[in-house]
């Protein structure tokens, strides 16, 4: 009972904040560049939770340390700082990439070559982001930290995570982005269904990341 509980509280937060933030959205008339940056910068949030979690994830290659030519702590020392660096470059080029063809600039017929990412300048974007800061710390304390996912998750497997997730949801996004451009702009009902498939490939992708690992917990604790 106690592990269905746990589970169902970072469940319960991912769903109510993309709910609370889809309501203010629509409410406050966001353009498509407000939208597409927010979740822009939750890539940012994540790739952040990530750096934490390999500094905790367990340092295993398939070798032991006594074959290895360097000790396993050196190899985390080196992932860390190129996953910051690779995973920085790629944000910058995705970030540029929404700026150039969604930005307010874009959709006038000019992008000043100078203007990189422009944050949207609104008040109830901080208490989105503050939103997704708080859903994605909770997933962290229930997965990682609860549930023992560090002791299950290797380093390498760590610095690759992230990018499967922006693929599959900002593929996602970034079509509908085109879409609504090509329906002449933004309505109820398309937004609606912009942040109801957001929300179901948040669910599908955070369910099937964590599977799994709360597989192989739950048969440590039934032996």
């Amino acid at each position: 009972m106690l592990g269905v509980n746990s589970r169902s509280y970072d469940v319960f937060s991912l769903i109510l904040i993309n709910l609370v933030i889809a309501v203010f959205a629509i409410l406050r008339d966001w353009s498509l560049y407000e939208m597409l940056s927010l979740f822009w910068i939750e890539n940012l949030i994540i790739g952040a939770f990530n750096i934490i979690k390999m500094a905790m994830g367990k340092m295993d290659l398939g070798v032991k340390q006594k074959d290895a030519q360097l000790p396993l702590g050196c190899l985390r020392i080196f992932l860390i700082p190129f996953f910051i660096i690779h995973y920085f470059i790629f944000c910058l080029v995705h970030g540029v990439f929404i700026y150039r063809l969604f930005g307010p600039e874009a959709m006038e017929g000019s992008v000043p070559i100078f203007k990189l990412i422009p944050l949207p300048e609104t008040g109830i974007m901080d208490w989105a982001i503050l939103g997704l800061i708080i859903s994605h710390l909770i997933s962290f304390i229930v997965n990682f930290i609860g549930k023992k996912e560090y002791k299950q998750t290797t380093v390498p497997q760590l610095m690759f995570g992230p990018y499967k997730r922006i693929v599959l949801i900002h593929v996602f996004i970034i079509a509908c982005g085109f879409l609504m451009i090509q329906v002449g702009g933004k309505t109820f009902w398309f937004m609606i269904l912009f942040f109801a498939g957001k929300l179901i490939l948040d669910l599908l992708q955070h369910q099937w990341s964590h599977k799994r690992k709360v597989t192989e917990i739950g048969e440590e604790f039934t032996l």
